[in-house]
């Protein structure tokens, strides 16, 4: 009798110890990120849409003698999209020297809308996923259409006045000009990261399998 009770308590133990079957609720997710992977690895994922040229209320004619954005060239991976993102915004320094006998602000908004074309280029450039992630941030951290003059006045304003060299108010002309500098310099923890995929020789199929790995888990 003890020894039969010993062998219910054994079967019923590894019965307990089964990993659950999952469900079709699962299964579908499981297909759906497969299917997704499958066809973002392949660039047949459709990108998040938004203009590569925005048109401004200022300067309009000097956005278009930039000439600094050719069409985005998909599938690259994290690394050489890096590369010609940096290209550009060196590009964009140079030719925003040229148009030094504009007013500051005027030059800004120029900056501003360039610098969101490079970013919306290097984006369609990668993974639609990463896109899409990217965009769900900007919406977290900067709100409904972020990349404007007047958002990034607000935001740079806020942040200088914080500064010790500034207090009490500070003029358009100063936040402007420290727009113009910071549009023009790229996120350092970006760069970062893109060094070390260079440096493991990732391609774009695989950092795709890798993100929707991440995300999956």
């Amino acid at each position: 009798h003890r020894a039969t009770t010993i062998l219910h308590l054994d079967a019923a133990s590894r019965t307990s110890m089964r990993c659950p079957v999952p469900g079709k609720g699962v299964w579908t997710i499981a297909a759906v990120c497969f299917l997704a992977c499958l066809g973002d690895s392949l660039c047949y994922l459709p990108h998040p849409a938004g203009p590569l040229e925005p048109r401004l209320s200022l300067n309009e004619t000097a956005f278009q003698e930039l000439k600094l954005f050719t069409e985005p060239e998909p599938g690259l991976p994290s690394w050489k999209v890096r590369q010609g993102y940096h290209q550009e915004l060196r590009e964009l320094e140079i030719q925003l020297g040229n148009l030094k006998r504009d007013a500051s602000c005027a030059i800004a908004e120029v900056a501003v809308k360039a610098r969101a074309a490079a970013r919306q280029k290097a984006r369609l450039q990668g993974s639609a996923a990463m896109h899409l992630a990217l965009q769900l941030r900007d919406f977290m951290v900067y709100g409904w259409d972020p990349f404007t003059l007047q958002k990034m006045m607000v935001l740079k304003r806020a942040k200088l006045e914080k500064a010790e060299e500034h207090n009490g108010s500070v003029t358009d002309e100063v936040v402007c000009s420290s727009i113009m500098g910071s549009s023009i310099r790229s996120n350092e923890a970006w760069n970062a990261a893109a060094e070390e995929a260079e440096q493991a020789g990732a391609g774009y199929v695989q950092e795709t399998i890798v993100l929707y790995l991440g995300v999956s888990v």
